[in-house]
């Protein structure tokens, strides 16, 4: 069972993904008590499109361990991915309790806030993301769009300000982002912000 197991995530690794399935389902055909490989197979079928497939297997390894790593992060991934923000959010902030510089599951948290409607929090964890992983052209846009809701909540006035000091806590060129923030601004009907923010 151990061996198998161990010859899929190597499989896996090579990305020879039918290889890793078989390993791992001949894995479980021998134990199938085990959250680790239930878990494994359930990322495989959310890879390859098929989340609801994936959430039932992830759901039976949390059954044999509630508290096992992967399968809660894989959960948050399946539960995101269906769109189901809110019930992915617990499984993702436990992770990142246990594990808080796991890139991946911090871009899934991102997207997790700002699809709730939580701009000021996405904003500053896509901040703290971008200052230990400058290059994310995805977290660099939802930061962007969280920063423009949240602009539109302070007077017209302040709007530039804001948004250029919270670019600044993560040390982010203004630059790139502020067109950004506009251009949403813009999308949201709210003109005065967006030329203000643009300070023109």
């Amino acid at each position: 069972h151990e061996a198998r197991t161990n010859l899929g995530v190597l499989a896996y690794g090579q990305g020879e993904f039918e290889e890793a399935r078989r390993l791992f389902e001949e894995a479980l055909a021998r134990k199938r008590a085990d959250p680790g490989t239930l878990s494994n197979v359930a990322f495989l079928e959310l890879e390859a499109g098929r989340a609801p497939e994936a959430l039932a297997l992830v759901e039976e390894a949390l059954g044999f361990d509630p508290e096992h790593f992967n399968a809660r992060w894989v959960r948050g991934s399946v539960l995101s991915r269906l769109g189901r923000f809110a019930d992915a959010r617990p499984d993702l902030e436990w992770v990142l309790v246990r594990d808080p510089r796991k890139l991946e599951v911090r871009r899934l948290y991102v997207t997790c806030l700002f699809e709730l409607g939580e701009h000021q929090r996405c904003a500053e964890q896509a901040i703290s993301l971008l200052k230990d992983s400058p290059r994310e052209p995805a977290v660099t846009r939802t930061m962007a769009r969280a920063l423009a809701r949240v602009a539109r909540e302070r007077p017209s006035g302040r709007a530039r300000g804001f948004v250029l000091a919270a670019l600044k806590q993560g040390a982010i060129d203004p630059a790139a982002v502020v067109p950004v923030v506009a251009a949403e601004l813009r999308k949201l009907g709210d003109l005065e912000r967006a030329r203000l923010v643009e300070g023109k």
